[in-house]
């Protein structure tokens, strides 16, 4: 999927972050013109643009970028209560509680200063 070569007994780490990255870029492309290299290199301003065009989530919001994003809240501990690509209760909790831990302020609203935290490894 993707083109990345994952598993179902890949445990989340370097492997799964490079290939949400590459999930990520590919969506952008899909939503804007972007032209982004498919790769896990760092985020530029182009990703940073897409992200806060695209990317915003909040309750309710449903898709893949709600997929990708409760995916890397789960790989940073913080569990969404499934990975569903929809931004419930779950998924405002552990987005608060990421932004909480990294002294942010935890408005349950991943923006782009909250994106930026989940793409660290």
């Amino acid at each position: 999927y993707y083109g990345a070569k994952l598993s179902n007994t890949n445990k989340y780490g370097e492997l799964i972050h490079s290939a949400l990255i590459i999930v990520l870029k590919t969506e952008l492309n899909k939503s804007g013109d972007y032209k982004l290299k498919l790769d896990n290199t760092a985020i530029g301003e182009k990703v940073k643009n897409g992200l806060s065009k695209y990317a915003t989530i909040s309750s309710g919001d449903k898709g893949i970028y709600v997929t990708i994003m409760q995916i890397l809240l789960l790989g940073h501990g913080h569990d969404p209560n499934g990975i569903d690509g929809t931004c419930g209760k779950g998924t405002i909790a552990a987005i608060k509680a990421l932004q909480k831990t990294n002294g942010l302020i935890p408005d349950g609203i991943c923006g782009l200063k909250t994106w930026l935290k989940l793409l660290e490894l």
